[in-house]
């Protein structure tokens, strides 16, 4: 039996999922199964979840691997053409009318709702993916913050790298990058972004039990997919907490 984009929002609230969140997506469409409507049948459940005072974003970073050899390899990024490398879902959120994207030479967030303009509008102005003037960073300040993994892991979780930003020893380097970046206005302008390290493999998932015994973490399966909501700002707290015990927690161990 195919999935419809009203069940899908019935499944979502019942995960919690509810008016007012703002919600940041990371997905993977073929997971849940046949869908009727397709990734845009599944935007629309969001937002049907969340209803008009809410907000979703998704990642539609323009790169796959790794971001600073990525960085290493362009001088310019134009958002007007270069479409979410992040799945079905990412990309119909990205063309939907009204839809606003961040200035970002790797990691763009794209974003529908009445919130998208002040969660989107520094990412630019920051010196990272993921800082404290990113839509991650300022989503995790939010009461109403949440994240929604759909057939994903929290592997997919771009706000454990707010966290390794902020606490971690080992994310940065010293190389730094200024790119020129064209946002879907047509204006160009140049992001310095400290690189990422290379070569490092992390585990996001495991810190799974902890989260899920907090409370922070929730898990319903839709369709046939495991789909998960976190507090993103709990989240945080909890990252913050076991990287001061143990700064390599997030590192796969060998």
């Amino acid at each position: 039996m195919n999935l419809t984009s009203s069940c899908i929002t019935d499944e979502l609230r019942a995960l919690g999922l509810g008016p007012g969140d703002r919600v940041m997506v990371h997905s993977s469409l073929k997971s849940l199964g046949m869908v009727d409507g397709g990734a845009e049948a599944v935007v629309d459940a969001v937002l049907s979840a969340i209803g008009p005072d809410g907000t979703m974003l998704v990642p539609t970073n323009v790169f796959r691997g790794s971001m600073t050899e990525f960085l290493r390899s362009v001088d310019t990024v134009d958002l007007r053409t270069s479409g979410s490398l992040m799945g079905a879902i990412t990309e119909a959120v990205r063309m939907r009318p009204g839809a606003a994207r961040s200035i970002h030479p790797s990691h763009p967030v794209a974003a529908l709702g009445p919130d998208a303009g002040e969660l989107l509008a520094e990412h630019h102005l920051g010196d990272s993916p993921a800082g404290a003037r990113s839509p991650y960073g300022k989503l995790a300040r939010l009461a109403s913050g949440r994240i929604l993994l759909i057939g994903v892991t929290n592997a997919s979780n771009t706000t454990f790298h707010t966290a390794e930003e902020y606490w971690s020893p080992y994310v940065f380097i010293d190389e730094r990058f200024e790119r020129t970046v064209i946002g879907t206005d047509g204006a160009a302008r140049i992001v310095k972004v400290r690189g990422y390290c290379v070569g490092r493999p992390r585990n996001f998932t495991v810190l799974d039990a902890a989260l899920g015994a907090a409370g922070v973490m929730t898990t319903r399966t839709i369709g046939n997919a495991s789909v998960c909501l976190l507090r993103s700002r709990d989240l945080l707290e909890v990252l913050a907490r076991e990287i001061a015990r143990d700064p390599f927690v997030l590192l796969t161990r060998k």
